[in-house]
């Protein structure tokens, strides 16, 4: 396992779009606590461990979604993201914005192009 510095934890937390509130809450340790690890002190490996499989499970559904041809939703709240995918319950709406985002920007590299609408919202391009 890589070590993580304070500043690789908030970047990546950052990254993905997880707030030091949520992150504390999945460590099961006190918000204060976080705070600590992002300014300055010693990350524990398996905080480490849990933000590179969080990372690696937003890239997974960045390819997925990346592959679609449907136009993708963005949600505004969790309780929307949940309700549509109960595998995302517990995660924030954020987290899977950022997969968007990303799957955004492989598209555009590859040089075809994926919608995104707000989820419910029946958006069109024009």
């Amino acid at each position: 396992t890589k070590r993580m510095t304070s500043a690789e934890l908030k970047t990546l937390r950052e990254n993905l779009g997880l707030s030091q509130n949520w992150l504390s809450k999945q460590c099961g340790v006190r918000l204060r606590t976080l705070a600590r690890w992002e300014a300055g002190s010693k990350v524990p490996d398996d905080v480490s461990d849990l933000m590179f499989r969080l990372s690696g499970l937003r890239d997974m559904l960045a390819e997925g979604m990346a592959n679609s041809s449907d136009p993708l939703d963005r949600y505004k709240v969790d309780e929307q993201l949940w309700a549509d995918h109960p595998e995302f319950d517990g995660f924030p709406a954020m987290f899977h914005a950022t997969a968007l985002c990303a799957a955004q920007k492989k598209t555009a590299l590859n040089g075809s192009d994926v919608q995104i609408n707000y989820a419910g919202a029946g958006n069109e391009r024009i």
